[in-house]
């Protein structure tokens, strides 16, 4: 018996053994047509499987279905056949062309182990098996272990899912332990500022008082302010061959220079007091006190104010006047065409007004700078320089405004209106309506100042600089530790040098941080927008970056945004 099961007589062929082991497959040969017979081999070798066609003395009928139990019958269905071999096989057949073709192939199943970048999953890829040797189990784990996959972390339910299955692509099979890095220091604020949100407050019977929009949170000295936590030691990782994978231990995050009014408690030095009493302040990483100034007005007779400090006006500021403070400035009156400066943020109850010849369009002298936040109920004839948001409930009229965030105009209630002048926001513009039906000219514009870029650039100057310096001290510290000479004027400068260290590195830390800050605002108004909730009238300028996109007819709520370098609608 041959491979296929059929018989060979000494000297012949497979097909020719064939045609002798069944004379039904035969057609008769002489001087009519010529007749064919059909007879399979199998090359063990090289898996494939071979058909003959070889001249009969008899013709048989034989059909595709009659051809494909023939190969069934000899054990060959489950091959991978070629596309169209049958017919092709049928053809030649019935056509007595003579000779040897291959018409399938017996192929084992393939099993493909790879492992992620990261090291931590082992996925495994089959494909079918073809009269072949199928996937199983034990397959799947030599092949695992032939990876070297820890045996360990082998997810026994995934190999016995994968060789129940046909074929199965990319199922993890084996899973590692990521590590745990460890957690930077952490502050935690012991003080409730959330009752300072700058926004009118209701009473019990629903009448909402427009002039008390902020109350200042005043503590006494001592009063616990920040609580800090130390960093966390990492916890090791094994990937999935069983190797440790390292992370880093969090790293301990100094407190910024600019806690002022704060000391450590006596008892617990990681919590922070209240050094005198005054108003907390939340900055990134810590807490400051300042010093409030309470007034009940500011014109003429109180002149103007200077303040190291926060200063509360409960109610007008009158025209002429000048109030620079550190902290935040909050009037819960009007101002009118005076001048404020915030070193925080600027909260103006009412509105704030310039000069009638600014409100008309002119020449905007005025101006209230923060280096938080803005937030009035109106403003008109003015210029406004916010260092966050720029808020304002009804109308921005002939401004000149500014504001290193976003400008929101009627988000939470009131028109929304900005007309005239210029609107810059460098990480985007909402607002009702933009523009006019007398089609005033209005300038909105998004994307990044040039002020922003230049901070950068100052800043990492600055890094490049303390870097270099700190190159130094090091340098010259590690000389002075070599030196063997001992000595108090030694152990003195040595303690110097380290001192001078420490306050290179807690400067760099800061510079860090704020290179940062700027870099999270620059990429927040790369994909800065201009949006009108109900209308957009011509005269309206809208730029965003380089792109300047003027409107020439009337629209309704319209988003603005700049894709490949030009302003589209969306």
């Amino acid at each position: 018996m041959a491979q296929d099961g059929s018989t060979d007589d000494a000297g012949s062929s497979p097909a020719a053994a064939g045609a002798e082991q069944d004379p039904a497959w035969a057609d008769e040969v002489g001087e009519g047509p010529a007749h064919a017979a059909l007879s399979l081999s199998f090359d063990e070798d090289s898996n494939v499987l071979y058909a003959s066609v070889v001249p009969a003395d008899e013709s048989a009928l034989l059909d595709l279905d009659g051809l494909r139990q023939l190969i069934d019958a000899h054990g060959f269905g489950d091959f991978h056949f070629q596309p169209d071999a049958l017919e092709g096989l049928m053809r030649r057949l019935n056509g007595a062309e003579y000779g040897d073709v291959a018409i399938a192939t017996r192929v084992d199943a393939g099993i493909t182990v790879s492992v992620s970048a990261d090291g931590l999953t082992a996925l495994l890829t089959t494909s079918p098996a073809w009269g072949g040797v199928p996937v199983t189990e034990g397959r799947i784990r030599e092949a695992l272990a032939a990876e070297e996959i820890s045996e360990e972390l082998i997810i026994s339910r995934a190999v016995a899912e994968a060789a129940g299955q046909r074929e199965v692509k990319d199922l993890v099979v084996a899973r590692g332990v990521p590590p745990e890095p460890g957690i930077d220091s952490r502050t935690e604020l012991l003080v409730d500022l959330e009752c300072e949100v700058s926004r009118p407050r209701e009473d019990e019977h629903g009448n909402v008082d427009h002039y008390s929009v902020r109350e200042f949170l005043v503590v006494e000295a001592g009063t616990p302010l920040l609580r800090k936590y130390p960093p966390t030691r990492a916890v090791a990782g094994r990937d999935v061959y069983g190797k440790a994978i390292s992370a880093p231990d969090g790293k301990d995050i100094p407190y910024p220079k600019d806690m002022t009014g704060v000391r450590a408690a006596g008892d617990d030095p990681e919590v922070m007091v209240a050094d005198y009493k005054g108003h907390p302040v939340a900055i990134p990483g810590g807490i400051r006190v300042d010093k409030t100034l309470p007034l009940d007005f500011v014109d003429l007779r109180t002149g103007n104010i200077h303040f190291d400090g926060s200063v509360l006006v409960a109610n007008d500021v009158a025209a002429g006047v000048t109030i620079i403070a550190s902290g935040d400035i909050t009037v819960k009156g009007t101002v009118e065409n005076a001048f404020l400066e915030a070193g925080g943020d600027l909260v103006v109850g009412r509105g704030i007004t310039g000069s009638e010849v600014a409100m008309n369009g002119g020449q905007r002298e005025v101006m209230l700078e923060a280096g938080g936040s803005i937030h009035a109920a109106f403003a008109s004839g003015v210029r406004l320089r916010a260092g966050q948001d720029l808020v304002v409930k009804e109308y921005l009229n002939h401004c000149d405004s500014y504001a290193a965030g976003q400008v929101l105009v009627g988000q939470s209630g009131g028109h929304g209106v900005i007309v005239g002048g210029t609107c810059h926001g460098c990480q985007g513009i909402a607002a009702r309506v933009i523009g006019s039906h007398a089609n005033v000219r209005t300038r909105v514009k998004v994307g990044v100042h040039e002020e922003l870029r230049r901070s950068q650039r100052e800043a990492l100057d600055e890094r490049r600089a303390l870097k270099d310096r700190l190159e130094q001290l090091n340098t010259m510290l590690a000389s002075m530790q070599e030196d063997h000479v001992d000595g108090d004027g030694r152990d003195n400068l040595i303690e110097k040098v380290s001192r001078t260290i420490q306050d290179f590195e807690r400067r760099t830390a800061e510079v860090n941080g704020c290179i940062d800050a700027i870099a999270e605002r620059i990429a927040s108004s790369e994909a800065a927008a201009v949006v009108s909730d109900q209308r957009v009238f011509p005269g309206t300028l809208v730029e965003i970056g380089d792109a300047v996109l003027p409107l020439r007819s009337e629209s309704p709520g319209t988003r603005f945004v700049c894709r490949a370098g030009e302003i589209q609608t969306a």
